[in-house]
């Protein structure tokens, strides 16, 4: 598969200085579909726009006719396109979807694929990325291109037995980042509330007793939200989150509310814990960072240590998930020029790191690992440029112990945010959310070799949003977690939906 690694390495002078990106591209190996969006519009041997594409993966707009861009740099930014440095040139009859690419994706662009790298400040791409990953939402038209070996069925769409649950109780704009359960009688989630303006919010945790939602109280923390949650029984859960200050916490359950806990590095302004999981032997494992490099914590709730930094630079984990005792899998992203790409990674006593997921500024949020050559891993792709929050667009990848494939999920604008197993390990649901179909929440289900697209209870929400998906141990259910709507911003509220068995 050809990816960000390629975009660089090869090309020839004469095509770099005369600034052709439509055979450039093409010498690069990467697909370019230029009648997409008007082909034609050419003067002075410039291309009007032109797509680019990895094998498999969704088109992107990654160059632009410099009349489009000057335009737009004029409309938007009042420059000229002298003063940007573009050369003159008309356009025609510009599609809806060319308007919305910003000057500086041209100039990101142009950078790339002409000198290498970005020539622009880096604050305008580089925002932390998990902001990226964890949501939320603008617009953009999108379109799929190429298939894997394994397709998702988008014309099954169907519902199979998910039901909204109430979750009352939260101050908007509310939404519940991460859902766990130790049985149908016991289930935490958590994310955060009171999110308007300004104002970073606070933690926000709820309880399912067995017959509803209850919202904790968390008025001892000073907490701005909390990422994740884990737990296998009342006195063996365990949270992470974020305080009003610079370092992470780690949370136990009491069973009552959720009480900050010691931990090596407790307080240290660079330490970041990210995601928790939980075994059966009530060891746990928190993945994260300490000293500027990404690594695991592990511990029995008593005594705690950091392993052995994970031997990737510039990586960021989102996610942790046990396969058994032992073994332990990550997902996050790693830099890749200048954007990044899918990072997953195993640890059963020494690092394990997989080839890479091939995309543009993709993230992987989740994985199920089934096996080692059988590893399912989920996320968002956002392309090159654009504004903070806009969609992206939904990945699906495939580890079978050789390589990764990209599958399509069945929808191309959009996210997939979490991916769950039965009883048995084998993948069974994954959470998502369509852009294009949002009047309730959207899943991928497990049939028989393929992933099939299933839209969630229809008139819960006005445009449900699932961050999180996760199995009720001891049944065949499930439980899926996130908010009314993929604004984060008032009148937005917690939101979960349930799968009975």
């Amino acid at each position: 598969m050809r990816g960000a690694a390629h975009r660089t390495a090869i090309g020839s002078p004469d095509l770099r200085e005369r600034n052709e990106p439509l055979r450039y591209a093409r010498e690069l190996g990467l697909q370019v579909i230029p009648h997409l969006v008007g082909a034609g519009h050419k003067r002075e041997g410039i291309t009007a726009a032109v797509l680019l594409s990895c094998p498999g993966q969704v088109p992107r707009v990654l160059w632009m006719n410099a009349a489009i861009m000057a335009g737009i740099s004029r409309s938007r930014q009042g420059q000229s396109a002298k003063a940007r440095g573009l050369p003159p040139c008309r356009a025609r009859n510009l599609a809806p979807m060319d308007c919305r690419v910003l000057s500086r994706e041209y100039l990101y662009l142009r950078a790339v694929l002409v000198h290498g790298g970005p020539s622009y400040p880096r604050g305008g791409i580089s925002m932390r990325r998990r902001r990226f990953v964890a949501g939320t939402i603008g617009a953009l038209s999108g379109m799929t291109l190429g298939s894997g070996p394994v397709r998702a069925d988008a014309s099954a769409l169907r519902t199979q037995g998910w039901q909204a649950v109430p979750a009352p109780g939260s101050t908007p704009a509310a939404q519940l980042r991460r859902i766990a359960a130790a049985g149908p009688q016991l289930a935490w989630a958590v994310g955060e509330e009171g999110l308007a303006g300004p104002s970073r919010g606070r933690a926000l945790a709820m309880l399912w007793d067995g017959s509803a939602w209850v919202k904790t109280d968390l008025s001892h923390l000073n907490h701005t939200r909390l990422s994740d949650v884990a737990g296998v029984c009342s006195t063996a859960a365990w949270s992470v989150g974020l305080p009003a200050g610079t370092a992470s916490q780690l949370l136990r359950w009491d069973g009552t509310t959720w009480r900050e806990a010691a931990f090596p590095g407790r307080g240290e302004p660079d330490v970041r814990l990210e995601s928790v999981a939980v075994d059966s032997d009530r060891q746990v494992w928190i993945c994260g960072s300490r000293g500027g490099t990404a690594r695991l914590l592990h511990g029995d709730g008593r005594q705690w240590r950091w392993l052995d930094p994970l031997p990737v630079a510039s990586a960021n984990l989102y996610r942790v998930v046990l396969r058994s005792p032992g073994e332990v899998w990550v997902s996050g992203d790693q830099g890749s020029g200048g954007g990044w790409s899918g990072l997953v990674a195993r640890w059963n006593g020494s690092w394990t790191v997989l080839p890479p997921i091939a995309g543009l500024r993709l993230g992987i949020s989740d994985l199920h690992p089934a096996g080692s050559d059988d590893v399912w891993a989920v996320g968002t792709e956002f392309g090159i440029g654009g504004p903070p929050g806009r969609p992206g667009n939904p990945a699906l990848a495939h580890w079978d112990g050789t390589a990764w494939t990209r599958v399509q999920p069945g929808f191309t604008v959009g996210a997939l945010s979490g991916i769950a197993g039965d009883a048995q390990g084998r993948p069974a649901w994954i959470s998502g959310w369509n852009y294009q179909d949002q009047s309730c929440s959207t899943y991928l289900r497990w049939d028989s070799g393929t992933w099939t697209v299933v839209r969630g209870p229809a008139g819960a929400a006005t445009a449900p949003y699932l961050n999180d998906v996760t199995p009720v141990p001891g049944t065949a259910g499930f439980w899926s977690a996130g908010m009314t709507s993929p604004t984060p911003a008032p009148p937005t509220e917690a939101y979960t939906e349930r799968l009975e068995a």
